[in-house]
């Protein structure tokens, strides 16, 4: 009876120790009555009672940095951090030693009863009973202790155990922080300081070769402008080409005029004529840039890939790949010269 004594005390102690080696830690998060709160995969977790406050458990194996909540009023998930504590936890690992130690108790009991009833076996007299209940007792001892110790030895295999932390008892949302609409205010403070500055700071005229050849010495107007070259490329142009669609030819075109037209600052409205007829339903509007050799570019403003090049000396090359005549593209291209007159027709 003794040993069965020693066998229970022996139990109750590992289901003691094991109580403390737990798969979850249990936490208390305080916040606003009805708050749903979520894990960082936004998966709900609970939701805070009308205490103001909410129980969760977090699994052992895993780490959470932080939580969200949910402000419905910005559609929004406000993230909350977690305070992490360390922790040791002594009461596993004291579990899964003592579970060691007790395995060596019950298997030595066994060992024990077994050679007692060997050694007696022939003798008829001889009481077999307290080395049976030695067997018994000790191997459920064994048997016990050895199932709480894979118990424990799992648990120490978890996240929290292999790097020894744990989460505070009591934690506390974001809630208390308001969520507003983001305006910069550096710009409108940038301009008032600059402007402050020319105040304060006069600017200092020193004059340059450019400002005195504007300003004090008589000059002659030219009519040519350099950075505006749209007024360059006005004109008409004498141009022949093709109508094709992929390597085919569809249609040879000659006796043609290209109309170019100032509209802005390096801007330019192409038309082509066939005869008195123009070749495209809408205006074809392009921008200019000058290019190598200082000839100038003409791009189309919504179809990049149509361009014209002239040369100094007035050679035009029109190149549209993208024309479209009853539902097929088809791709114009023409090259001529500059007429002597801006008349079309």
């Amino acid at each position: 009876m003794n040993n069965i004594f020693k066998q229970f005390i022996g139990s109750i102690l590992m289901i003691a120790l094991l109580a403390s080696c737990h798969s979850v830690e249990k936490v208390v998060v305080s916040g606003a009555p009805g708050t749903k709160i979520y894990t960082p995969d936004k998966t709900e977790v609970a939701t805070i009672a009308p205490n103001g406050q909410a129980k969760i458990k977090l699994p052992g194996d895993a780490y959470f940095g932080y939580l969200y909540t949910y402000d419905a009023a910005y559609d929004k998930y406000v993230p909350f951090a977690l305070d992490v504590v360390e922790n040791k936890h002594s009461g596993c690992k004291i579990a899964l030693g003592t579970s060691f130690a007790v395995d060596g108790i019950g298997l030595s009991a066994m060992v024990v009863g077994l050679a007692w009833i060997l050694a007696t076996a022939e003798d008829e007299e001889a009481n077999t009973t307290p080395a049976a209940l030695a067997v018994g007792g000790g191997g459920v001892l064994a048997l016990g202790s050895a199932l709480g110790g894979m118990a424990a030895s799992s648990r120490m295999g978890e996240l929290n155990h292999q790097y020894n932390f744990g989460y505070a008892k009591k934690q506390e949302t974001n809630q208390n922080v308001v969520l507003a609409e983001y305006v910069a205010p550096y710009a409108s403070v940038a301009t008032q300081t600059a402007k402050a500055n020319e105040k304060e700071t006069p600017a200092i005229d020193t004059p340059t070769e450019a400002t005195t050849s504007r300003h004090t010495l008589p000059s002659s107007k030219s009519t040519r402008t350099i950075k505006d070259s749209a007024k360059r490329v006005e004109g008409t142009y004498s141009v022949s080409g093709k109508l094709t669609i992929g390597n085919e030819t569809v249609e040879e075109l000659s006796g043609n005029i290209i109309l170019i037209t100032k509209t802005g600052k390096n801007e330019v409205k192409v038309e082509i004529y066939d005869g008195k007829e123009k070749f495209f339903s809408s205006t074809e509007l392009y921008s200019v840039a000058k290019g190598k050799n200082g000839s100038i570019t003409l791009t189309h403003k919504k179809i990049s890939s149509a361009h014209i090049t002239i040369t100094p000396s007035g050679k035009i090359t029109y190149t549209h790949p993208r024309v479209n005549i009853e539902g097929d593209n088809y791709t114009l291209t023409l090259s001529g010269s500059k007429a002597a007159s801006k008349s079309n027709k």
